[in-house]
């Protein structure tokens, strides 16, 4: 009787402890920041894009919403954000021409420095550090709307190549030249 009484105080010590270590990991991941944006969030990536030793947070967003005649129309907003959820730069408006569907961030160029690239409609444009934008690809020749880019070393030159997904499945690659 008495090992038994021992045995559920044991059993209790443990569950309390258990209890404790579930609440510390909750408070491990608390909430560092919040950004609002204006628009639904297409795409998220990380990169330090600046050589600043921090990693930069890209978000894509696109919203829809009922112009004249009861059309559906989308406007799509891209945010760069540093460590702390602070804005760096901004671009909206007419810059993507339709939604943006894809954001990442990588070298590119094989010049050591990061740049932020984003699929939006046919196009894919290339960012630089402070926002201005370096280089925009129409690809509607090659297919519809840009749905994923991804950028790898695939033949082991030192240097990215890029993949475009498309919407009608299909899978093409650019190289540097």
């Amino acid at each position: 009787m008495k090992n038994n009484s021992v045995t559920k105080c044991f059993l209790v010590f443990l569950f309390l402890i258990a209890l404790i270590s579930q609440a510390q990991a909750a408070t491990d991941w608390a909430s560092r920041w919040n950004y609002t944006t204006d628009g639904g969030v297409m795409g998220l990536a990380i990169g330090d894009i600046d050589k600043d030793g921090f990693p930069e947070i890209a978000v894509a967003t696109t919203a829809s919403s009922l112009v004249s005649g009861g059309a559906i129309g989308s406007s799509s907003w891209f945010y760069l954000l540093d460590k702390d959820g602070n804005e760096k730069w901004t671009k909206g408006g007419t810059t993507f021409g339709g939604k943006i569907t894809t954001d990442m961030i990588g070298d590119l160029e094989g010049d050591g420095t990061n740049e932020v690239i984003v699929g939006s409609g046919s196009y894919v444009h290339f960012f630089t550090s402070t926002g201005d934008e370096d280089a925009k690809i129409n690809i509607a020749k090659f297919g519809f709307e840009v749905t994923n880019v991804i950028i790898a070393d695939v033949n082991n030159d030192k240097i990215n190549e890029e993949f475009h997904v498309h919407f009608i499945s299909s899978v093409r690659i650019f190289m540097s030249s």
